[in-house]
């Protein structure tokens, strides 16, 4: 079995492949200006291309909800009440987030065409250099650890503070690959 990093990883590769190519493609093929001909504005093109993108990377946290569950409540003894719900939710919102910050990052970066990878590579390194030199709350930016748990007893302590930096983060990939698609 696949340890939660690599299913991280697995998930950012995943979604960088998808959202490398899901926007550019529409001008490097010509498409844009066909469907810039008929009654649909860039708008709901940007949206919807996003939101089935993101559905179809949503499917590995949903998928991985049900196995674990299926194999929690098959493997379960008598002393056990009741599942814990509230870790399974956990896990699968912040597996959803993690994965929605992969793809609007790919997205974002998918615009600089083949200098994508370069500047992801010169990000980590920066994020990795700030984390040598004990930069405050640059942990905040760790895109692969916010789905990671931190318990505190039985608790899985909600990551708030790294939840909406990384939300924030997400958003601004978002405006910024919109904004691009746009022009």
């Amino acid at each position: 079995e696949m340890d939660e990093e690599g299913q991280e990883q697995v998930s950012f590769i995943i979604a960088f492949a998808l959202a490398s190519g899901l926007l550019v493609r529409e001008r490097e093929d010509g498409t844009l200006t066909f469907l810039d001909a008929l009654p649909i504005t860039r708008s709901k093109v940007f949206f919807t291309k996003v939101l089935l993108g993101l559905s179809v990377i949503w499917l590995l946290p949903v998928i991985d909800f049900v196995l674990r569950t299926g194999v929690y409540l098959c493997a379960r003894t008598s002393l056990e009440t009741s599942p814990p719900w509230h870790l399974f939710f956990t896990g699968m919102v912040l597996t959803i987030v993690s994965t929605f910050v992969y793809f609007s990052l790919s997205l974002a970066l998918s615009f600089l065409r083949k200098f994508a990878l370069l500047v992801l590579g010169l990000l980590f390194s920066l994020y990795l250099l700030l984390t040598e030199l004990q930069v405050p709350y640059i942990g905040l930016f760790n895109i692969f650890s916010l789905s990671k748990p931190v318990f505190l007893g039985q608790q899985w302590l909600f990551p708030t503070a790294k939840f909406f930096v990384q939300i924030g983060l997400a958003a601004t990939c978002l405006g910024i690959s919109f904004a691009a698609f746009n022009t």
